[in-house]
């Protein structure tokens, strides 16, 4: 019940902000799981910003601030939560509860996560919450291989349930359920609310959270999820903005490609070519998206410019002698990526994504739709150089280990795409 109590608070400070940028624009349904997402995100900045400013973790002062911030947004809007809008009349909705349950029962086989999450996200989590003023020799360089240069959003939010629930170890556990659900339900209400009947929406987002790989990786702690999330939601709003022609709908999405850039190091490249694109669509007002964009993604500019270390698994191939960066390994990086979409794990929905994109080419690669289908050519791009140019790791095991999990991050906003091109609804 605690753990609903520190939600619920998150939850609120997410509506609210969100309402008083789009008072009544967006469905109801989808502005509350946008809402969770930003609330859980802004809840976790303010414990950063505290744990800088006061170099120790204070567990009075973030549900003080918190809640002094609800109140305050609650005045603002001078409205209260719309009780009557609660009653939700889509059966679509059907699809998320069971999808819950699945993940709910999934997560009880991992409750300790994934292989390495625990010596990497949640370490860190404990180090803010129980290392008082030595929180910051999570950053020592003997600890390199719990990836100390990864950025605190994750982190943060776990500390925030446990300040309220006393440490457990089953609030990542839990965290990984609601951010897990939350992905899914920008991907079904999302689809919806941009044209696309309930039935494929409720299809899609099936297809995509039925995968047993999928939930286990959803489920298994890592921040790959939260990044998922947050970059389908930046999607989603930037989507709106231009099938509702408001560019209102800049706002959240700007916020929430800042809140990307601080879920992983690849967070911050995925937010630097999403504005890049969009900027490139000449919004009305790009200074004010540009900062935006900056003031959500500061925490991540401080971690950079103040908190990361050294990277100690970097060797730059292009210069070095020992481990050079040369033409086998880049075709072992490019075909085995080729055939990771190929690979029996996916059940064949890469094939499934690819004939959709293929069938409705004519919009695959018209107006809005072009920014998705750029970014995501952009991204892996970016990714596949990175394994290119650091020959730290050998090559085989390093890509065994993480491309999968690089292609289900990008996995509900292709999706997505391929939703939009196939079976939205001409106006």
């Amino acid at each position: 019940m605690i753990y609903l109590l520190a939600l619920g608070i998150a939850v609120l400070i997410g509506f609210f902000s969100l309402r008083l940028i789009m008072k009544d624009r967006l469905n109801f349904s989808l502005s509350l799981f946008l809402a969770a997402a930003l609330g859980l995100g802004v809840v976790g900045q303010i414990i950063f910003y505290l744990q800088i400013l006061g170099n120790n973790f204070n567990h009075f002062l973030p549900p003080l601030i918190s809640l002094v911030l609800l109140g305050c947004l609650f005045w603002k809007n001078k409205t209260s939560l719309p009780i009557s809008k609660l009653i939700l009349k889509n059966w679509s909705l059907l699809v998320l509860l069971v999808l819950a349950l699945v993940f709910w029962i999934e997560a009880h086989f991992y409750p300790m996560g994934g292989w390495d999450a625990w010596s990497c996200w949640n370490l860190k989590a404990k180090f803010i919450y129980l290392g008082q003023e030595r929180w910051k020799d999570m950053f020592a360089p003997i600890l390199w291989r719990s990836n100390t240069g990864y950025p605190l959003a994750l982190p943060t939010i776990n500390v925030w349930f446990w300040q309220w629930t006393g440490l457990s170890e089953s609030i990542p556990m839990l965290t990984a359920i609601v951010l897990t659900f939350l992905t899914a339900g920008v991907l079904l209400l999302g689809l919806q609310e941009l044209k696309v009947s309930r039935l494929y929406s409720a299809l899609i987002t099936l297809s995509v959270f039925s995968l047993a790989l999928n939930i286990t990786l959803s489920i298994s702690q890592y921040s790959d999820i939260l990044f998922s999330l947050y970059l389908l939601c930046a999607f989603v709003c930037y989507l709106l903005s231009i099938e509702l022609s408001d560019e209102r709908l800049l706002m959240p999405t700007a916020i929430f490609i800042g809140l990307m850039c601080f879920t992983k190091n690849e967070g911050l490249a995925a937010g630097c070519i999403l504005t890049s694109l969009i900027l490139l669509r000449r919004p009305k007002k790009p200074w004010t998206f540009i900062s935006t964009v900056f003031l959500s993604a500061l925490p991540m500019v401080i971690f950079v410019l103040a908190l990361m270390p050294k990277s100690q698994a970097f060797i730059n191939g292009l210069t070095s002698a020992q481990k050079p960066s040369d033409a086998a390994r880049m075709g072992y990086i490019f075909f085995n990526t080729l055939f990771e979409f190929l690979r029996p794990k996916w059940n064949g929905l890469w094939i499934l994504c690819l004939i959709g994109l293929a069938v409705s080419v004519k919009k695959t690669f018209k107006g809005e739709l072009a920014v998705i289908a750029l970014f995501l050519v952009c991204y892996m791009t970016i990714v596949l150089a990175y394994y290119q140019i650091n020959t730290f790791f050998e090559i085989s095991w390093w890509m065994g280990c993480t491309i999968d999990r690089t292609i289900y991050i990008l996995m509900p906003t292709a999706f997505l795409w391929m939703g939009l091109s196939l079976f939205k609804k001409d106006a």
